[in-house]
């Protein structure tokens, strides 16, 4: 049976290589740098909407805590709290918000009436074409 001390001493020696491996450093920039809106541009629609799920998400998150700070623990612990706070504390429609109901704007500039009419018309465009045909190429 393998003890505590023994599954500690893994963990700590598993931690220290990863914390010290120049290919995750890279893995995780690249992560990130794939992971910003401003890269997309070039990327197909599958893609696009693969790295907008909320897995793709966090893990850019944690790339970028982790290239900041170089170790997962510290990492994962600031993501976890990033996602704690932006999810709860910060969320108008959480429960736990802490923000004063003054935060709210409900203001809406040209350019989110743009994005929102845009969004309008791809939702008519798509659920005027016949459920059948909705995801075939032949007519």
């Amino acid at each position: 049976m393998i003890d505590s001390k023994t599954v500690s001493m893994y963990s700590q020696i598993a931690i220290n290589y990863f914390n010290n491996n120049r290919y995750l450093a890279g893995l995780a920039m690249i992560m990130f740098n794939v992971g910003s809106r401003y890269l997309v541009v070039d990327m197909n629609k599958n893609t696009e909407n693969l790295l907008k799920t909320k897995l793709m998400r966090r893990i850019t998150l944690f790339s970028i805590f982790f290239i900041a700070t170089r170790d997962l623990v510290t990492s994962f612990v600031l993501t976890t709290a990033f996602l704690v706070m932006t999810m709860n504390l910060f969320n108008e429609d959480s429960k736990y918000c802490v923000l004063p109901k003054g935060f709210k704007d409900n203001v809406y500039t040209d350019e989110e009436y743009q994005f929102s009419k845009k969004i309008i018309k791809e939702y008519e465009k798509l659920h005027s074409i016949k459920p059948e045909k909705q995801f075939c190429n032949s007519k």
